[in-house]
């Protein structure tokens, strides 16, 4: 699990408490890293048409993608917390 996830939990018991809301939320933290991970191939695949390199404004159409992918993949490492023994 990234520590990320506990930020916030000072005790052990808000510890527990965490990790077991997140445990309980997990089916659905994988379906959420499955559609970002469409939504970031999507980006990727839009990418690489001509039109995008056609634009006069390609430089700020780069920069806005290169945000988002990165953006994408920050969030995407969160998820699913992993099974561990914690």
């Amino acid at each position: 699990m990234k520590t990320a996830w506990l930020k916030g939990a000072k005790t052990l018991d808000a510890k527990k408490e965490r990790k077991a809301l997140i445990q309980a939320g997990k089916p659905a933290l994988k379906l959420l890293k499955q559609i970002l991970e469409s939504e970031l191939q999507t980006l990727e695949d839009n990418e690489l048409k001509n039109d995008v390199y056609n634009a006069s404004n390609w430089a700020y159409l780069q920069a806005d993608i290169n945000g988002a992918k990165r953006t994408y993949r920050k969030v995407i490492d969160l998820l699913p917390i992993e099974e561990s023994n914690d």
